[in-house]
């Protein structure tokens, strides 16, 4: 049930924020999430490599190198999507008259909206891709009646 829950929040929150932030920033943010998880073992290895000093477990040495290279490319690339967006926006606002302006506001909404589905499954893949290599352990050796509450919520 508390996945079904995960998929309705990550499809609609991407639907919602596609519809609003419109076609540009999200094609191009669903691009920055597709490199970012396909560049992201690469390169966290190296930041692995280098960071072996810092982390004392060996479970934060494999998920913080990880989500320091993941999150500031998906970052870089919802940037360049905002300035390009911004650039596509002035050109609308100030060259194009108002009747072709409407219909590229509704145009980018409306594609937006589409973008933003897949940019939410995309999102979705990866937290249930992060929640059963963080829950597939933990259902091996089931936690102990004294164990945090979130790893018998995570075994249960």
């Amino acid at each position: 049930m508390t996945i079904w829950i995960l998929v309705i929040l990550c499809l609609g929150l991407g639907a919602a924020g596609g519809r609003l932030w419109g076609a540009i920033r999200v094609a191009i943010g669903t691009l920055g999430v597709l490199i970012a998880y396909v560049a992201t073992p690469p390169l966290a290895a190296m930041v692995r490599s280098q960071s072996v000093t810092f982390f004392d477990t060996p479970a934060t040495l494999l998920i913080i190198p990880a989500l320091l290279v993941f999150f500031p490319l998906v970052i870089v690339f919802y940037s360049i999507g905002q300035a390009v967006h911004i650039k596509a926006y002035l050109y609308y606002k100030y060259k194009v008259i108002d009747e072709k302006r409407v219909l590229w506001e509704r145009m980018n909404s409306n594609l937006g909206l589409a973008l933003g589905v897949v940019n939410g499954v995309l999102w979705l893949g990866i937290v249930l891709a992060f929640i059963y290599s963080v829950g597939y352990p933990i259902m091996l050796c089931q936690p102990a009646s004294t164990a945090p509450a979130m790893y018998k919520a995570m075994a249960s």
